[in-house]
């Protein structure tokens, strides 16, 4: 049983830090004399397709489909000739993520050369800054033991857990100009059941207070109020930006980052209106923060289903220059009807 828990934990760590490829060229060539002078026959006796690749690996690159013939032409550059059959191509390389790509809408054709190119996706160093120290911290359902690690850039689901402090589970996006994320737990002042249980509603007011207040790359988001009328919910929000000036924008509704709640009946609902300090737009809004100064902001949901009584969920998209995209996330929140 050791030994299964040690293979997991290296497998968990080998796939964070596997390299990946990208497709970066897929397309017909008009002619390739050498391949098509070498034709092979597939299983079907109908001539094969040729793939003609460039990569940065120099020998070891090869196809998940059955290959018929292979050819380096020189270190980094290759011919496979596989099926014209093939509806999608996987490439694998020792220590390299597999990558499928799909064929060309026509498909391929017999006989004919295409030219593919491939890159590396160079891994980026990304440091975790978490204070106090997690308990448990998840990146894409994986499990990470270290504050520093390689990663290829994306963006992924970051999930930090310590038990007596209210649980960070957000998007992230890591790319170059975005590799340090510093987080600040708070702890947690009540139980997740108590709240859903409760027979009467607690005080909207003096609960966000306390425990929905997150910092993030310096600036403080606070929900102050969650309030139904009719079938609109409004969420009220204060933002301050320590120390520094800088513009913030709320998402409206792209990547995976936009600004959503969900109700305790299962429904997600996207906002129809964004209000920041005195900017209101049915799309993405844009505000700079003066150091030090709160600004208000609000988000109204309309069409909300009636009988919601709890917001176990509500993503706050933002967007900043030093950070690039990510949200805050508010767990469990009451409504005051």
């Amino acid at each position: 049983m050791k030994g299964c828990y040690v293979f997991v934990v290296l497998l968990i760590f080998a796939s964070l830090n596997s390299l990946e490829f990208n497709l970066v060229e897929f397309r017909e060539l008009p002619s390739d004399f050498h391949a098509q002078m070498e034709s092979e026959l597939d299983l079907d006796m109908e001539y094969c397709t040729v793939l003609r690749i460039e990569s940065e690996i120099p020998s070891e690159l090869n196809l998940k489909q059955k290959i018929y013939k292979k050819e380096i032409i020189q270190p980094g550059e290759y011919y496979f000739y596989i099926t014209h059959k093939e509806k999608s191509i996987t490439f694998e390389a020792p220590e390299y993520l597999p990558l499928m790509v799909d064929v060309p809408k026509e498909g391929l054709k017999k006989g004919i050369v295409y030219y593919v190119k491939l890159e590396t996706i160079k891994d980026i160093n990304v440091t975790l800054n978490i204070k106090p120290e997690a308990d448990r911290v998840i990146l894409d359902n994986k499990i990470i033991d270290k504050n520093n690690f390689s990663i290829a850039p994306g963006e992924y689901r970051l999930q930090i857990e310590k038990e007596g402090y209210q649980k960070i589970d957000e998007f992230i996006e890591i790319s170059s100009k975005n590799t340090i994320f510093n987080y600040t737990l708070s702890k947690s002042h009540y139980k997740e059941t108590s709240v859903i249980k409760t027979a009467t509603k607690p005080d909207i007011q003096s609960e966000t207070q306390s425990n929905f207040i997150f910092e993030r790359y310096g600036v403080v988001f606070e929900l102050v109020s969650c309030e139904m009328f009719d079938d609109t919910i409004i969420i009220k929000l204060l933002i301050n930006s320590k120390n520094d000036d800088r513009s913030v924008k709320i998402i409206h509704g792209y990547s995976k980052f936009f600004s959503r709640l969900f109700d305790d009946l299962g429904n997600e609902y996207k906002p129809s209106t964004l209000k920041f300090a005195n900017k209101s737009k049915n799309r993405s809004v844009t505000h700079n923060l003066v150091a030090n100064i709160t600004s208000p902001a609000s988000l109204i949901f309309k069409n909300v289903n009636k009988n919601a009584t709890l917001v176990p969920l509500f993503d706050l998209g933002i967007w900043m220059e030093e950070s690039g995209n990510f949200r805050v996330s508010f767990r469990n929140i009451p409504i005051k009807k």
